[in-house]
């Protein structure tokens, strides 16, 4: 296979891999009363620990007042909570309820299972070379990046 038939390859299947790197809630949950923007700010939460709102705005590629609105559910809703940064009482952390680490566990784990098995398949050679492509592919789409989106969900505008 040809550079051009890889390349070609990779831009088919880029899309799929972030399709199913789409948090969900796991198949046999009760009907999930929360928005994929919820929940996705959750996941955020879960893996990066508690932020400012500026940089959960940021993490999601919201803006601040979209972050702000989606966190004021996400509080309604008993899934985060607002805390006083012990340094500077002037900001405010939004992290996640212990209901919500609960709930977003079974995800992140269902993640981690198969990022494990893939490497798995790998030897330690293909792992590396793995890894490292996608810190490069990472990176140049980072140089190419776009201003951050304002919609809430992070569609396309």
């Amino acid at each position: 296979m040809g550079t051009d038939e890889q390349v070609s390859d990779l831009l088919l299947l880029l899309p799929e891999l972030a399709r199913r790197l789409r948090p969900r809630p796991p198949r046999d949950s009760p009907a999930p009363s929360l928005s994929l923007a919820q929940i996705k700010a959750m996941t955020h939460l879960a893996q990066h620990g508690e932020e400012k709102m500026s940089e959960l705005a940021r993490g999601l590629d919201i803006s601040l007042p979209a972050a702000t609105d989606l966190v004021d559910r996400l509080a309604a809703g008993g899934h985060v909570e607002r805390v006083r940064d012990e340094r500077d009482r002037r900001i405010v952390l939004v992290r996640l309820s212990p209901a919500a680490q609960a709930r977003i566990a079974p995800i992140l784990a269902r993640r981690r299972r198969a990022v494990e098995e893939t490497l798995r398949a790998l030897d330690e050679q293909e792992r590396a070379a793995f890894i490292k492509g996608l810190h490069l592919l990472a990176q140049h789409l980072a140089d190419d990046a776009c201003p951050p989106r304002t919609e809430e969900h992070g569609g396309t505008p």
